[in-house]
């Protein structure tokens, strides 16, 4: 856990690092880690997610790369206008799992900087575009839309 948040350029006190575990056990799914811990009270970013960027990029395993960028994502998303409905932790795990795999297999463009493309690669696949709501391409709605619309639709 101190790990993943290092990672992402946070940080959080032993202790309460140590709560979290042991209230958790056992800890949740990855992707929840991912989008819960850096939501928590207790955690504090550190460092700005370009820099956590930076960092990533010396990193070779892809797997980790991903979960990394799953959080930088979010860190990317929370600067921009807020998006409605925001992306689901499963297609920002789908946006962080290509971008991990084309940055390691050197298929990012060498004519632009690499936090330039990773910020514009964000808003391609996470921001709807800008035209009138009627025309644009739906997002996937997030995880507690869907679960909010299914208790809507149960009968009393």
């Amino acid at each position: 856990v101190k790990f993943l948040l290092q990672s992402g350029g946070f940080n959080a006190k032993e202790n309460h690092i140590a709560a979290f575990v042991h209230e958790s056990h056992p800890l949740p799914d990855l992707l929840t880690l991912l989008e819960k811990l850096p939501e928590e009270p207790w955690v504090k970013k550190e460092r700005e997610a370009g820099d956590a960027f930076q960092d990533l990029l010396a990193m070779s395993d892809v797997e980790h790369t991903s979960n990394v960028m799953h959080m930088l994502i979010r860190r990317v998303l929370e600067d921009m206008p807020p998006v409605h409905p925001k992306p689901s932790k499963n297609a920002v795990h789908t946006v962080s799992k290509h971008l991990a795999e084309t940055l390691r297999n050197g298929q990012w463009p060498a004519t632009v900087p690499q936090w330039t493309h990773f910020t514009e690669e964000v808003r391609l696949h996470c921001l709807p575009e800008e035209r009138p709501r009627d025309e644009a391409a739906p997002l996937e709605a997030s995880d507690d839309d869907a679960e909010e619309e299914e208790r809507n639709a149960r009968p009393s």
